[in-house]
């Protein structure tokens, strides 16, 4: 695949027209380097902290003890330090250290910053994302990818940057925290329907809930996988493929689809993209009819049960109907279903969320799932079997479910969307905020 930097900003920073009441300052003005070196004690414990990508905000990596940390330059960060990943600025590293990390401490390939009396600390963590900011620490790193880019602070500290009086950047961070407050809402309200669901749905998996209608005889069974409902089967995933050849099968390796083999336009190949992000029309690699002819048992039709085989093993979906043809590259595994035993979006459903199915196939792989998942250890995984009438009521329940928790998420991308587009109009001074005189 090739790489995606969507989040890093390369243009030039422009300062732009002096608004009224606005200041031109330079950043080491801004912004006052702090350094706190701690010389570390052997059997004391520390907490080290790590900077997301995208602004995605300071979390505790690890805890150790002095004597199990390698670097030994290591500083103290205090509540409301700025901190600058060296390494990944350019990645939108960076952010404000909150109370509960208060006294940890990161190595010297971080810059430790505070902010002067021109700018308060709830508008830095929103200027933090203007692109402007994002530009000049770009501009002020070197490097000849991306990935192996360092931030140089000396040059960093010599950009000019547009800052509003303090009056309206506490307007500012007032109005964007009103927006952030309400995606929490909402993102709390998606956590209660996904833990709701997921209690449901291991009930339903399990037989421990039932519909009344499909109860033909009360009662539990002993099985390998624990105890079922009387009136369910439990198999090998090998045992309920379609019979046709290739019904189980891994997708071709480098001996089979090279990098030559890629066209501009053909039959598609699908990847492990597809699946994690379930979306079947991402990607753009391609080969050609000949090559899709050659590869018949691992072309892809609608339908097929398809899983990811690394890094995220597991992750497993139904291609989509309008998908007619393609074919799966080396990091995928499809099942055809016998669908006169079980239908593929139940048996996506029991490999994707089924805790029991999630546990055999983490115990079988080899070295873990994160490891790889293999052909032989997906055929020797043993799941439940309701009848078809039942498994079709039991997926319907949960997707109806999926649809109310999509539809709330896709509500709040919306969300996230326009405080994103009105942050930066407030942050570049396009729309101004009115300062309430006292």
């Amino acid at each position: 695949m090739s790489e995606n930097y969507r989040y890093v900003e390369r243009g030039l920073p422009h300062v732009g027209d002096l608004h009224p009441g606005w200041k031109i300052i330079h950043y080491r003005d801004i912004f006052k380097e702090i350094k706190r070196p701690i010389q570390l004690s052997d059997n004391k414990e520390y907490s080290l902290l790590i900077v997301k990508r995208n602004r995605g905000g300071l979390i505790e990596r690890e805890k150790l003890l002095g004597k199990n940390i390698k670097t030994n330059n290591q500083h103290i960060v205090r509540e409301n330090d700025f901190l600058i990943s060296k390494r990944q600025i350019v990645h939108g590293a960076c952010g404000v250290v909150p109370k509960k990390l208060d006294g940890s401490i990161v190595s010297n390939e971080y810059m430790i910053v505070n902010p002067s009396e021109y700018i308060l600390i709830d508008f830095l963590k929103y200027y933090s994302h203007s692109i402007f900011f994002q530009q000049t620490c770009f501009h002020a790193s070197i490097g000849v990818t991306i990935e192996k880019m360092i931030f140089k602070p000396e040059w960093w500290l010599k950009f000019e940057a547009q800052i509003p009086p303090l009056p309206e950047q506490k307007k500012i961070a007032q109005i964007l925290s009103t927006w952030d407050l309400a995606i929490e809402k909402t993102d709390a309200l998606i956590k209660e329907k996904e833990n709701l669901k997921k209690g449901l749905m291991q009930k339903l998996l399990t037989g421990k809930v039932r519909f009344k209608e499909f109860i033909e005889k009360e009662g539990f069974k002993d099985t390998e996988i624990g105890k079922v409902p009387l009136d369910w089967d439990v198999d090998k995933i090998q045992n309920i493929t379609a019979p046709i050849k290739g019904a189980m099968k891994v997708g071709p390796f480098g001996s089979q689809i090279k990098k030559d083999d890629m066209i501009s336009e053909g039959i598609k190949v699908y990847g492990q993209e597809n699946v994690i992000d379930n979306d079947f029309k991402i990607g753009d690699r391609f080969v050609s009819q000949e090559k899709y002819n050659q590869l018949k048992t691992c072309q892809l039709d609608s339908n097929d049960v398809v899983i990811t085989m690394m890094g995220t093993g597991g992750e497993c979906r139904v291609v989509p109907n309008d998908i007619k043809i393609g074919i799966m590259d080396s990091h995928l595994m499809r099942i055809k279903t016998n669908e006169e035993m079980i239908s593929p979006h139940f048996l996506a459903r029991l490999i994707q969320d089924y805790y029991l199915v999630k546990n055999q196939i983490s115990n079988l792989s080899q070295g873990g799932i994160m490891a790889g998942l293999s052909l032989g250890t997906m055929k020797s995984v043993i799941i439940p079997i309701p009848k078809l009438e039942e498994q079709a009521i039991i997926e319907n329940t949960l997707s109806i479910i999926d649809n109310e928790i999509d539809k709330v998420k896709k509500h709040v991308l919306k969300v996230i969307a326009q405080k994103k587009g009105l942050m930066q109009e407030l942050l570049t001074g396009k729309t101004r905020v009115k300062i309430d005189e006292t």
